[in-house]
């Protein structure tokens, strides 16, 4: 195995350094070290000057790429090898070097016969590696259900776990056939169809199920420090509990599998299986990788060019020394090659340094060390990779930016509108046909983007497989249906909203067309539909009795019952299967649910202010991820029915009514008494909709503008509504109330009060303009 002197991996394969080695498997020592290097400094000084250099030490041995420096070391070291009487005729390796071909080509007579022997971690990491590769091809398998990072840990741990397992058979040709047959099942193994596993290996066929409670996670965080990429490649789903564990059942089922996905997994796995008999010993590269730990120590972690002359060799046979002899490899060199002892001190450090790495390794290894080490690194990541991090530093930082002026926006949203919302009828039906794959359509993807939309649940739920418990729970019931997959159907009154039910239901019996909507629900908790509507507070069905029978039904005011009633009106369908399913136990339940116009008309007046003021004017000028931030609406809608107001009591602490004139009102003469006693008559403490009635009687105070320019402050009562004028603003309704301030002064004040009835109990803020 070999490495560079710089970092390489994945990018820039240019190093002028590379270095290899040969450890005995039994032995492990290293047999052989070969270094390479493309530069000397005193060459290429005397080269750029065009002189003739001095006789020197020249350490450059190599003039050809610094990826075959790898190949060309190891040849070398089978040759050095024979030369003492020792062939090696196998090797172990990983798969991404010409190694193997070099030596058939290059060893005369025995090289041809020399077989390799794959390194299983290498095996499952590059099988990883593939994996997000492929997912980053195809952002569709991405998601809850699919191929999300939990699954892709879990296929290359079952990988792994097969290799261990089929290595410990005795029987090395029935077991090469088991590892091939376990590695291409994979995909079937994970996403639970367990007819073709092997009993001695799927734990779920032998009645060992182990089920996973966490739920599936597909976080796609990118890792911009390329040691913890590393890392998780190595170490996620390698450990021994972990490869068990993938051995058992899970939540996936057969129907998540899409089939696009199946074939590319397909063709992963073969790859693998096809070195099936070199993969059979569970054989690793660990010697080699912890002589790259210990050497890439010794030469600064490849931060420093050591390659100029001698420094690249010298720090490459040190390691190699150090790994062969150990901590104490020094004074044992020293000793070694002088005859002399290397003295007291020299002696005691070493000795220091190897007892550090003797109580280190102990404690490293103890269960509560792990745990708050990996406690410490995951706490570091998810703060580090969350999205208010990412505020601060990197391309996701905000940055200041200018808003549009009001009539810029306005130009921006109509075009938008123009352009996107408002099209043809003939173009809403070509977009329903093109859609019907849903999320892994990139056309629905892009139409959705533009509107408000009802999503389903899961993408899964508009599998065919998915929809024979639904055809077989209706068969029961002698009815016949059919349902069909459904794209994203556009309203044609209100073209900004938009549905994607899970399907289209054809009932054959009474020559009816609905909807579908598929929930799959609390597969976690080994409850029944039942006892969860009746153990879980929010959960979306209930217990309605009638007589002596005990039946479910959706939640009146649960977001699913709104979600139908939106589904039914945007696809202007008469009904919606409306359908809960849960797999453990397995339990169906099914309800028609038929339109609520009145329920409609209120949901469609908030889409609709909500689209206008808050949604549109994002999508047409977007502010997020800008400073100050996205627009708020502030009030965006107010509900003309929902006006009942607690009026404040009019009753002293004695209980009485309070009285609405006072001494002061009544020296200001007959006629203003009269007015006030006729609003007096209409003060009536119940719970009336009038929204004016809850300003009489209240105490307010204002800031008065002599004509002197001077300010005082006035406290008083209102005491009667004299003229009320509505106004309708598109959402928001005003109403101006000129009401009588009656003030301690006996002067009488009108004062114009601008309130919003719907959304505040009242107007707080009075400015001079409202005098009049």
């Amino acid at each position: 195995m070999g490495g560079w002197s710089k970092r390489s991996h994945k990018h820039t394969y240019n190093a002028l350094g590379g270095v290899a080695v040969i450890i005995g498997a039994e032995t492990k020592k290293i047999l052989h070290v070969g270094i390479r290097n493309k530069y000397c400094y005193i060459c290429n000084r005397n080269e750029s000057l065009g002189t003739t250099p001095k006789q020197h030490e020249c350490f450059k041995n190599w003039n050809q790429s610094s990826q075959s420096m790898e190949s060309d070391v190891i040849v070398e070291g089978f040759l050095k090898a024979n030369d003492h009487g020792i062939r090696y005729m196998n090797f172990i390796a990983d798969g991404d070097s010409s190694m193997h071909a070099q030596i058939m080509d290059r060893v005369p007579v025995w090289g041809k016969h020399v077989k390799k022997l794959e390194c299983a971690n290498h095996i499952t990491k590059c099988l990883r590696s593939n994996l997000e590769k492929l997912v980053t091809e195809n952002p569709s398998y991405k998601g809850k259900g699919k191929l999300c990072k939990r699954t892709r840990v879990r296929i290359v741990s079952a990988v792994r776990c097969a290799i261990r397992k089929r290595s410990d058979e005795t029987n090395r040709v029935l077991a090469t056939k088991k590892l091939d047959h376990d590695i291409r099942n994979t995909t079937s193994h994970i996403y639970g169809d367990h007819k073709l596993c092997n009993p001695d290996f799927c734990k779920a066929k032998s009645n060992m199920s182990h089920q996973d409670q966490n739920q599936d996670d597909d976080s796609e965080v990118e890792c911009e420090d390329i040691f913890q990429e590393q890392s998780e490649f190595w170490d996620a789903g390698t450990s021994l509990q972990a490869q068990e564990d993938s051995r058992g059942h899970y939540n996936l089922e057969p129907s998540d599998l899409q089939l696009g996905m199946r074939q590319d997994l397909s063709l992963l796995l073969n790859n693998v299986a096809k070195k099936s008999s070199s993969l059979i010993g569970n054989f690793t590269t660990n010697l080699a990788e912890c002589w790259m730990h210990i050497r890439s120590k010794f030469d600064g972690g490849k931060m420093l060019n050591h390659c100029n002359r001698g420094a690249w060799h010298t720090r490459c046979y040190a390691g190699a020394l150090r790994f062969n002899i150990g901590p104490n490899w020094s004074p044992n060199v020293w000793a070694q090659t002088t005859e002399t002892t290397s003295g007291l001190y020299f002696d005691k450090l070493y000795k220091q340094r190897e007892q550090c790495i003797d109580n280190n390794n102990k404690s490293k290894d103890k269960k509560e060390i792990k745990e708050r080490r990996w406690k410490r690194k995951m706490s570091s990541v998810k703060e580090s990779n969350s999205s208010k991090a990412k505020e601060h530093y990197g391309i996701e930082s905000i940055q200041p930016e200018s808003d549009v002026s009001e009539n810029e926006l306005t130009k921006l949203k109509y075009k938008f509108l123009q352009n996107n919302i408002e099209i043809t009828t003939s173009k809403i039906i070509q977009i329903e046909k093109d859609t019907k794959s849903q999320v892994c359509s990139e056309k629905w993807k892009k139409e959705r983007k533009k509107r408000e939309i009802k999503l389903p649940e899961l993408a899964c739920a508009r599998n065919e497989l998915q929809y024979k418990s639904i055809l077989i729970s209706k068969a029961k019931d002698n009815i016949e249906i059919t349902v069909e997959p459904c794209g994203l159907i556009i309203d044609k009154k209100f073209k900004y909203l938009a549905a994607s039910p899970d399907g289209k239901v054809i009932d054959k019996q009474n020559n009816e067309i609905g909807l579908i909507e598929i929930k799959n629900l609390v597969h976690d908790k080994n409850l029944t539909l039942t006892q969860a509507a009746t153990s879980l507070k929010n959960f979306c069905l209930e217990k309605v009795s009638s007589g002596t029978n005990t039946t479910l039904r959706l939640k009146n005011n649960h977001n699913y019952f709104y979600q139908c009633q939106g589904l039914l009106h945007i696809c202007d369908s008469p009904w919606i299967d409306f359908v809960v399913r849960t797999l453990n136990p397995y339990d169906i339940f099914i309800q028609r649910i038929e339109r609520n116009t009145t329920l409609w008309k209120k949901m469609v007046a908030k889409l609709t202010a909500f689209y206008d003021l808050a949604l549109l004017p994002e999508i047409a000028s977007p502010r997020h991820k800008k400073y100050p931030g996205i627009r708020e609406p502030g009030n965006w809608y107010a509900d003309e029915n929902n006006t009942k107001k607690k009026t404040p009591s009019l009753k002293k602490k004695g209980g009485k009514r309070k009285d609405c004139t006072t001494d002061d009102e009544e020296a200001q003469g007959p006629s203003i008494k009269c007015n006030l006693n006729d609003h007096k008559k209409t003060i009536r403490r119940t719970r009336r909709k009038c929204s004016q009635l809850k300003f009489l009687g209240r105490r307010i105070s204002h800031e008065w503008i002599e004509e002197d320019n001077n300010s005082k402050w006035y406290s008083g009562t209102v005491t009667g509504i004299i003229e009320v004028v509505p106004l309708n603003l598109l959402i928001f309704k005003k109403q101006f109330l000129k009401i009588l301030f009656v003030v301690p002064d006996q002067v009488y004040r009108y004062l114009k009060l601008t309130n919003f009835l719907y959304i505040c109990d009242f107007y707080y803020s009075l400015k001079p303009d409202h005098f009049f």
